[in-house]
């Protein structure tokens, strides 16, 4: 059961920027509420508002909706959150070991929300409330510690696990998760306050808590079950800090732990996309591609228009026809691989700076094939 409907207005402010957080809410308030209707999680940059002051203080808003999945909301009557934050510009600080004579990375550190993860969970297409789910596991987690819940009795550990095969956007969905719960949380939280938000990412988690049952092959306990055994301990004593939470990936999932996986609150399976995912993801990169004027501007559209069409070809919807049977030519290829098509189809198959859609498409479906070819005789 769902409650009511929230816009969740996040605001992006210049770093340069003076004007104080509440000034820019209410000049927002009032740009968003002129408006009928607001295109959800889409991009609106600060130099296209219609308020000049907006305009010098705003680098982009971002609408989204507390539930379900639409691409419009009405402004009228709806619950209206606004979540101001500036971007910190400094690059990850690395913690090293001493191994012999070299020092090895242990581990990157980053102040959220950071410019180098900017727009990447708007980035991300999944097909199910993936991303709103953890999301909200994320918000009842910080309520449930608030309310000073007690876990013997109500128990949870904050602990996600992400699993599947390479390339689908496990880490890209992690990170952007503790960036947007940054965002959504920032108010309760300042960077000098001890018990400020923090998020734990352990990427491929299965090198650290390998499951014990193939190590063991004698009385003496091995150096990696000792490992899965500090690492059991450390995660049952951080569960006391309710400003941490722990965010894992796996490729191979039946390598982990067993009372590992028993102690994440979610297990979620990331695979690969289907063509309607495909198809948002291919159409964020033509239209990233026509913003920097690298491609000419023509209209995209949804696959719920091209669906109300009764997908019938027309001079307007031709193009949008074309790139849906693109992307169901491009199912089981990973996220990651998704994403260079666009570069590769330049790089390989256009040999002019700019072009049409009709072109570019062309020298998509070429790179396609050329990929899944390469796939077919090599396996890497």
């Amino acid at each position: 059961m769902e409650g009511p409907d929230i816009l969740h207005v996040e605001i992006c402010q210049k770093i340069d920027s003076m004007l104080p957080t509440e000034a820019i809410r209410d000049l927002v308030y009032a740009e968003i509420n002129m408006l009928d209707n607001v295109a959800l999680d889409t991009i609106m940059y600060g130099k296209d508002l219609s308020n000049s002051t907006l305009q010098t203080h705003v680098d982009s808003i971002i609408c989204t909706c507390s539930h379900g999945k639409r691409d419009y909301m009405k402004i009228q009557g709806v619950t209206q959150k606004f979540h101001v934050y500036r971007l910190t510009t400094e690059s990850a600080a690395t913690e090293t070991i001493k191994n012999e004579d070299e020092d090895i990375p242990a581990s990157s550190h980053w102040m959220l929300p950071a410019q180098e993860f900017h727009h990447l969970w708007e980035s991300l297409y999944f097909d199910s409330n993936i991303k709103e789910n953890l999301l909200h596991f994320m918000e009842t987690a910080m309520i449930f510690a608030d309310h000073n819940i007690d876990t013997n009795i109500i128990s949870w550990n904050k602990v996600i696990l992400l699993y599947g095969p390479p390339g689908t956007g496990k880490t890209s969905l992690c990170k952007a998760l503790a960036q947007k719960a940054i965002i959504r949380l920032g108010n309760r939280f300042a960077y000098e306050n001890p018990q400020a938000l923090v998020c734990i990412l352990i990427d491929e988690v299965e090198s650290l808590a390998h499951t014990r049952e193939s190590c063991s092959n004698g009385a003496e306990p091995t150096d990696s079950i000792r490992v899965v055994n500090a690492l059991l301990t450390q995660l049952d004593q951080i569960k006391q800090y309710p400003n941490i939470l722990i965010l894992t990936t796996s490729n191979l999932s039946q390598a982990i732990d067993l009372a590992f996986v028993d102690r994440a609150d979610i297990k979620q399976y990331i695979g690969y996309p289907t063509y309607q995912a495909i198809y948002k993801i291919y159409t964020s990169c033509l239209k990233e591609l026509m913003r920097v004027k690298l491609m000419e501007p023509e209209e995209i559209y949804d696959l719920s228009m091209l669906k109300k069409m009764g997908y019938e070809e027309t001079p307007q919807s031709k193009y949008s026809l074309r790139l849906m049977e693109l992307s169901q030519e491009s199912m089981g290829l990973s996220g990651r691989v998704l994403r260079k098509m666009p570069f590769l189809a330049h790089a390989f198959h256009l040999r002019t700076k700019t072009c049409t859609l009709s072109r570019f498409l062309k020298a998509m479906h070429l790179a396609i094939e050329r990929e899944k070819n390469n796939n077919t005789q090599e396996k890497f």
